[in-house]
């Protein structure tokens, strides 16, 4: 490990033991949930670490509401297992079409709700203390992580960044340039178009880190997206031009140093070309800004992931609904820790990017700490006496994991295996049986697996993904003609350019490349809109 990582893992393992030695102290009866905030609010940028501190915090408080709600006015568990499961599948769904670090609040509000609900689904007397409780270690949690580890996590790269925005912005015109030039094979065209969106896509995931916890970030992260939409807007002129010789030559003064291309049409791309290459110009310069101003330029719709957020609306009711219900008809403390597992796993793999490829690694991550927690439980917690031979104990195994997440090779495992580990051993509760604990770790283990062996199951993104984007961008070309008030060419550039960008993220997850055809698709909508601007002033 390099100093740095070391640096961190000491960070790590400091503000994860002092929350749970403060929550002990404080005689919290799950004390162990203090130290997860660290493990989970933990990020590479201090921005990141503040405002995903902040939405956990609130996402605790609303979750812990709701869920104290639900226990209060529902009348059999039956009806809070289905209003449970209905709660969680929107938190499931809100976490992909809310963008940024924000979607981190529904997120650990749908969490909050389960970790309310389902100890207390068979007796919802119990709730207000799990809330209670919940609320306490969040609170301490995120404290002790915003005190130990964000005060000294270093801010984002703005300069870096902005450096990588303005190379995003000069590769725009010069992958136009080469569209427009006969002599390039259409493969090399093809690939550069890939590669110039997919580089476009990663960096907008990018600035979304960069930008948390700053109002200059969020704005110099306006100023990517209209960089974006510009540029986006740029490749589908470019390809419409290039279709026929005046235009394309008409284009490539465009793009040169001295147009000189005299008065432009009113419509088709070569002033769609000129409107992209100003806006371009615009883009940049508030990208660059000194003080970005936050102004309203051109950009694309807000991401959003419809198919990511039903699959991970269904996977987190059903979830939950069959924990819930093993939970119901059979009972007990091992049951629940399934019931428990199945519902937050659910909704943390269905958060992630690529669940089908991390999901394994969770899975051992999971293993890991259930055994490690059930062997401390078992071999350590009936001996302790006091406050004091607790936090000590406690204390190597949260080293270990402390050194495990900051190194990158074991980082992803070491997540799991650390909430894992928390959950097996409870660390502060009373000892209990041997069989009671280790029939409890494989309870625990059998609720994550099965989440992980749903999301292996699922089919990798692929060629499909192609064929619905296209589906939806000729459902929004009928959608176009069907409105009796024509839409601008930058709003369809905005709804094209999101659909392409989101394309883009998929294919490179499955590691194939975007397909230059669908900036035809984009090309017709231009083509739509055009036709109503010329024919309205002859129906008049």
């Amino acid at each position: 490990m390099t100093r740095t990582q070391l640096g961190q893992a000491l960070r790590l393992g400091l503000a994860a033991w002092t929350a749970f030695a403060v929550a002990t102290a404080l005689g919290i009866e799950h004390a162990f949930w203090a130290s997860m905030p660290v493990w989970v609010v933990a990020q590479p940028w201090r921005g990141v670490v503040f405002e995903r501190a902040l939405w956990r915090l609130l996402g605790t408080l609303i979750g812990g509401g709701i869920g104290l709600v639900l226990l209060t006015l529902s009348p059999t568990p039956w009806v809070t297992a289905v209003v449970m499961a209905a709660l969680l599948a929107l938190g499931g769904a809100l976490t992909h079409l809310w963008q940024g670090v924000r979607n981190y609040l529904p997120m650990m509000t749908a969490l909050t709700i389960g970790v309310v609900v389902i100890p207390a689904l068979l007796d919802p007397s119990g709730g207000f203390d799990l809330a209670m409780d919940r609320l306490a270690c969040t609170f301490i949690g995120g404290v002790s992580v915003a005190l130990i580890v964000g005060l000294f996590t270093p801010k984002a790269d703005s300069a870096g960044f902005r450096a990588e925005g303005a190379a995003l912005a000069q590769r725009f015109p010069e992958v136009a340039r080469l569209l427009l030039d006969t002599r390039v094979p259409t493969t090399r065209k093809d690939e550069v178009v890939a590669e110039v969106i997919h580089l476009g896509a990663e960096l907008e995931t990018k600035a979304r880190l960069v930008a948390a916890g700053s109002r200059e970030g969020y704005r110099r992260m306006a100023a990517l997206d209209a960089i974006l939409a510009a540029g986006l807007a740029l490749l589908e002129a470019a390809t419409e031009a290039a279709r026929n010789f005046p235009t394309r030559e008409a284009a490539q003064r465009l793009l040169s140093d001295e147009p000189g291309t005299g008065p432009l049409p009113e419509t088709g791309p070569l002033p769609r070309l000129s409107r992209s290459l100003a806006a371009l110009g615009a883009a940049i310069d508030e990208l660059q800004s000194t003080a970005p101003s936050g102004r309203d330029l051109p950009r694309l719709a807000p991401p959003a992931n419809p198919t990511l957020a039903l699959r991970g609306a269904v996977v987190a009711a059903l979830a939950s609904f069959a924990g819930s219900a093993m939970q119901i008809l059979v009972g007990g403390f091992a049951m629940e820790l399934t019931a428990f597992s199945m519902a937050i796993f659910a909704l943390v793999m269905g958060s992630l990017p690529q669940p089908k490829l991390i999901a394994p690694k969770m899975a051992v991550g999971v293993v890991i700490g259930a055994v490690t927690g059930a062997a401390y439980r078992i071999g350590l917690q009936p001996h302790l006496t006091g406050w004091l031979d607790l936090v000590i104990t406690i204390l190597p195994f949260i080293a270990v994991g402390a050194i495990a997440r900051a190194y990158p090779r074991t980082a992803i495992y070491a997540l799991d295996y650390n909430m894992c580990f928390m959950l097996a051993s409870q660390a502060g509760a009373a000892p209990a049986l041997t069989p009671d604990v280790i029939q409890s770790a494989i309870a625990m283990t059998v609720g994550t697996l099965a989440i992980v062996v749903c999301y292996v199951a699922l089919p990798r993104p692929g060629p499909a993904l192609i064929g619905r984007t296209e589906a939806r961008l000729a459902a929004d070309l009928e959608l176009i003609a069907k409105r009796s008030e024509p839409i601008s060419a930058q709003r369809w550039t905005a709804i094209w350019g999101r659909r392409v960008v989101t394309l883009a993220i998929e294919l490179e997850k499955a590691g194939e490349a975007l397909p230059r055809r669908v900036l035809r698709l984009a090309s017709a909508g231009h083509a739509a809109i055009d036709n109503r601007k010329i024919s309205a002033p002859r129906s008049r």
